[in-house]
Order: C-alpha cells, then structure tokens, then sequence
C-alpha cells in the first residue's frame, strides 16, 4: 500500500466509483477509459439491483449497495433514481421452491426483506403473466433496478467534481513495473507513471493483467436484451424464470425488455451478432410466462460481454504485484456491486485495510489455495445474467 498517484483503468461502473472514493479520501486520481464512460459491459447492463443471493458475503456485501442506492441522492447525485420495484424469481416446482426456502434462514438472519408470494398475488402485481403452472414466487421487495448509464456518469462527474482526472478515448496499452512494483502504463497519448493502478477493465482485466503475469481465470458470456413495445405495465419487477433460462421487465417508460439466450464465448472479441432466430428463440422462451408478448414489436436490441469466476464471485483486491489492484470478474453483477467495492478498493489504497470486503475471500489469489470459497449458487440454470 502507498497512497500516491492512482491510474484507475476502466470508465464503467467498478472504476467510476473507485475514482470518486478515492478522489473522495483526497487522493490523486486519474481515470483512464478507451472508448467513453459506460461503453463497456455497464452500458449494456439492465440495471437490476438486488441482495438475494446463496453466500453470505454478496448478501451483506448488496445490504450496503442498497442502502448506498438509496441515499445515492444525499451520497453521489440527485441526477437519479432507484425504482424499488422489487424483484420476483418464479417458482416452477418444489425442488425450485426448496432451494429458496434453504436460504430464508440466512435472509432473516441478515436482514433480507423476501418473502414467498401465491400465484394469485404475483397475478395481481402483473395481471399480463399466465400464473397456471407455477406454484408461485419470491418477492425480494428491497430490490429493484437503476439506469446504468445515469448511475456511472453520476460517479464519473463526482469524481471529478472531488479533483479526479477523467479521461476518455484513452486505450491503456501496457502496465509497467519495476523490481515487483507497479509504477505506470503506457497509453495512446503517452505514459501515465502512478504509484498504484486498478484494474477495473471488465471483460478486458485478464488481457491487461495478463501482460504483468497476474492471469484472471475468467470466461466469457454474451447476453442481450430485446426491447418491445409496452405490455401497458410500468416499473414492474424484475422477473426472472431460471426454469426457462429467461427474464424480462417492464421500464419505467413502458417499454418491456426481455433477454437473449446467453452464449458461452471462447474469447471476448468473439461477439455474433443477434440473428433473426436468436430473437425468436426469446420469444418463444418467455411467451409461455407471457402470452401476449409474441404480438409486441421489436423496437432495439443490445449485446453485450461480461467475465465470469469458477466461484461466481468477483476478483477484488492487491495483486502479487505490488500496487496493481483488480475488481473483475463480476458475472454481470457489477453495475449492482460498485458502491462497496469502491469504497473497500479506495480504503485499501488509502489505508492498507477496509471492513467492507473481505479481501482473503475476494482476493485474486484464492483460487489457488485449497480452502475455496463456496461458489455462488443457482437455483436451476447455472447460467449467469447481466442484470
């Protein structure tokens, strides 16, 4: 740990924050993103903010991102909004609904607002769903979602309000060190020299880390999301069907927003484009949960890439390379996630520790001792989302 100069590489939500904890604390901060704030896998996010998640440490670690999102006016900018519109995980049998009930115990010990509902009174909250097979849902009524462009830029511009230097359409091209020890990058438009640097690249972090010798174990996944015309409902949950490996929403300007089959990728510049069955196939997935959805139109659609762990938890923490920090790896979980591990990445540039993360069980190194951390669960799919 020394708090000098910090190059904070990535303009997405993960460096954003960063840069404003830090810049926050009084450091020198520059941020430095090759294309512009929330071009990268934030941009293509959903939104979802949510705590129900299998392991203790995401539970609490959402509990604080909640709280943050919901003083986000008095702590970052009043330039948003988080719609606490909860969210709604269906129950299509009892081995679904056992999985749940596993975990109510750890809900109310940390004190998770959840709580079973009947198909009746998910009908009620979404009079456009087909309640007949399902037995019904958890409603988790703390969460709900934000816009991710809004939320990343409001950090960008409080960063720099707090003295940070914002820099985009500025590619980092190497990461140097000296004797073990980080002390710059080259850069498009010169060399940047720091006394620490965060890795907060997103689906690129294994490329740039890599370059140093620190290797993220980490895959790649497309997503996307249609947008349709509106199912005449406004702000409703977020629903998701692992069964049927699909999602959807209703925004807060009507549109509704319905996922794309996620695809495992070999590399992250492996993107295909959304072909006409591609579309079809989300249709057909979601219009058993929704029947009328099939006669909306298509009005836009996105792709995008996002980096998942073996453990389904994200790499936060120093790196055997003194001064070089990651937070990667969050398996479409980081626009949700940026609040605490901006402030745990800061605190511990600024004062060697911090009580918001566990670094140990988060670090880059954990994958090699023999005490894993337990990996994040799934009910049924054992996909992942960027939500």
């Amino acid at each position: 740990m020394t708090n000098g100069t910090t190059l904070v590489i990535g303009g997405g939500a993960i460096g954003t924050s960063v840069a404003y904890f830090l810049a926050k604390k009084g450091s020198d901060v520059v941020l430095l993103e090759q294309n512009q704030i929330a071009s990268g896998a934030t941009g293509r996010a959903l939104g979802g903010v949510r705590n129900l998640f299998s392991h203790p440490i995401t539970v609490e670690l959402m509990n604080r991102n909640i709280e943050f999102f919901s003083n986000f006016s008095e702590n970052v900018s009043d330039e948003f909004e988080f719609h606490r519109s909860g969210y709604l995980f269906l129950l299509r049998n009892e081995e679904i609904r056992s999985v749940w009930e596993e975990r109510m115990d750890l809900y109310q010990r940390l004190g998770v607002n959840a709580e079973f509902i009947t198909p009746l009174e998910v009908e009620e909250r979404i009079d456009c769903i087909d309640v007949s097979d399902f037995e019904g849902a958890l409603l988790g009524k703390d969460c709900g979602f934000i816009d991710p462009h809004l939320t990343t830029q409001a950090f960008a511009n409080a960063a720099k309000a707090e003295g940070a230097d914002v820099k985009t359409g500025t590619p980092v091209e190497d990461v140097l060190v000296s004797n073990g020890r980080v002390t710059g990058v080259e850069t498009s438009i010169g060399r940047f020299d720091a006394d620490n640097v965060v890795n907060a690249t997103g689906a690129w972090g294994n490329e740039l880390s890599s370059k140093v010798g620190v290797e993220l174990p980490v895959d790649f996944v497309q997503h996307g999301y249609l947008v349709l015309d509106t199912l005449g409902i406004r702000d409703s949950p977020l629903i998701i069907d692992e069964s049927r490996d699909t999602n959807f929403r209703a925004e807060a300007n009507g549109e509704t927003v319905v996922s794309l089959e996620k695809k495992p990728l070999e590399n992250r510049v492996d993107m295909p484009r959304v072909r006409q069955e591609d579309k079809i196939r989300a249709l057909e997935r979601v219009s058993g949960l929704i029947p009328d959805i099939s006669d909306l139109p298509i009005k836009s659609h996105w792709t995008g890439v996002l980096a998942t762990t073996p453990d389904g938890h994200p790499i936060v923490g120093e790196t055997d390379v003194d001064g070089l920090y990651v937070a990667c790896g969050f398996s479409g979980h980081g626009l949700m996630m940026s609040p605490t591990v901006g402030m745990a990445v800061s605190d511990a540039i600024v004062t060697g520790s911090t009580d918001v993360i566990d670094f140990d069980q988060l670090g880059p190194d954990r994958f090699d001792g023999p005490e894993r951390l337990t990996p994040e669960a799934k009910t049924t799919s054992g996909t992942q989302t960027n939500e």
